[in-house]
């Protein structure tokens, strides 16, 4: 993060912010892991997609095909499954 702060400013780039993201820890996660499945498999997904869900569920949400992104709405956010340790520590 701050070796990224410093490319920036060496670039002369100041008005960057650097925005932060948080997986959870051993607690939510596989909360928010589980969630995400359920939320998946009720999508109409093809075949490699659902082994995808079962595996990863996380890079589902970053595949790139439209019928797959459009069907996204509405999916858990990580956000709402972190700990309140998490929580804390990430703010």
């Amino acid at each position: 993060i701050i070796l990224a702060d410093q490319a920036y400013r060496s670039l002369g780039l100041t008005g960057h912010r650097i925005l932060l993201n948080s997986l959870g820890d051993t607690t939510c996660r596989p909360v928010y892991r589980a969630a995400l499945q359920d939320f998946l498999r009720a999508l109409d997904l093809d075949e490699e997609t659902r082994r995808r869900v079962e595996i990863n569920p996380l890079r589902v949400l970053d595949d790139k095909r439209a019928e797959v992104q459009d069907q996204l709405t509405g999916a858990p956010l990580l956000a709402d499954y972190l700990c309140d340790a998490c929580k804390a520590y990430h703010e």
